[in-house]
């Protein structure tokens, strides 16, 4: 479709899937450990730079400008979802911190 946009806005739920999108594609072999790492590193630094309410994630932002999206509201299932986004990507940060590497999974 040519009249497909891109929405200037993400959600914890978007930020936890897009970290979990690079692990897959490290485990895919798209890129290596060192891209997996500051691509997390990033997103990191960016989710610090984000406005909280009582330190709950709004559910959206805008991505240019970081401000949170009216109506402001903290959602529960987005940021469930980042959190099982972030508890999955812990596993696979720990392994790295032990091994330095990590392989696969099966």
């Amino acid at each position: 479709n040519p009249n497909l946009v891109v929405a200037p806005r993400t959600s914890p739920t978007n930020i936890g899937m897009a970290l979990l999108v690079d692990l897959a594609a490290y485990d895919f072999g798209y890129c290596s450990v060192e891209q997996l790492l500051i691509r997390t590193q990033r997103t990191f630094e960016t989710l610090t730079r984000l406005e909280r309410y009582r330190g709950h994630f709004y559910n959206w932002y805008e991505t240019r400008s970081l401000t949170p999206l009216h109506p402001y509201y903290v959602s529960f299932v987005d940021s469930g979802n980042l959190a099982a986004s972030l508890r999955t990507l812990t596993g696979v940060m720990r392994c790295f911190a032990v091994a330095k590497s990590c392989v696969t999974w099966q």
